[in-house]
């Protein structure tokens, strides 16, 4: 919360992203990266090589670290007159809240599945994308209370896409890899 001299303080949401992705990724990370370290090292160790390979896994355990860190400082910053988002590499993305016409809050299939998530757009006049939050990163719960905070008119689709069928039907709120990846499944 922000005190101003004279007026009521502004309360600002801090939203972290879900939980989740560190431990999913770091289980992946593990799953990959132990046998094939432990083959390098079986192959490299006769040669006397595995300084090499050593070098090698540390800089990816500095990749590693890397990411943890970059998980742990992403935020989601929502006060009645802005938006803020500091994204996995440090990026941050501001925007008033004058400046969004509306939101979009779709489902769309994840991939050869019927699972679903949430994607919320944040749309200026024009239609073109201010932000884009999708539910890989947060959760439901935070998307639903950026719409509650900022007070602007959502348009909740009734039936979840895929990515195709949103590239066909609003193409400016699928992501360009995204877009090309649809062409090429299907």
């Amino acid at each position: 919360m922000i005190k101003r001299e004279g007026l009521e303080p502004v309360r600002i949401r801090v939203l972290r992203p879900q939980e989740r992705i560190l431990s999913h990724a770091m289980i992946a990370a593990l799953a990959l990266f132990i046998p094939l370290f432990l083959v390098f090292y079986w192959l490299s160790i006769p040669r006397q090589t595995w300084p090499f390979v050593l070098e090698i896994q540390c800089g990816v355990t500095a990749l590693g670290v890397i990411f943890a860190l970059g998980v742990s400082k992403m935020t989601l910053r929502v006060a009645p007159d802005r938006l803020s988002v500091r994204s996995l590499l440090g990026r941050k993305t501001r925007v008033a809240t004058a400046d969004i016409d509306s939101l979009v809050l779709v489902e769309l299939y994840q991939s050869e599945s019927i699972d679903c998530l949430p994607y919320l757009y944040l749309l200026d006049s024009g239609g073109d994308v201010l932000v884009r939050l999708n539910g890989h990163v947060w959760s439901r719960q935070s998307l639903e209370t950026v719409i509650d905070e900022l007070g602007v008119t959502v348009l909740r689709p009734p039936d979840p896409f895929t990515a195709a069928e949103l590239g066909r039907l609003r193409p400016q709120l699928v992501g360009r890899l995204t877009r090309h990846t649809a062409k090429l499944i299907g």
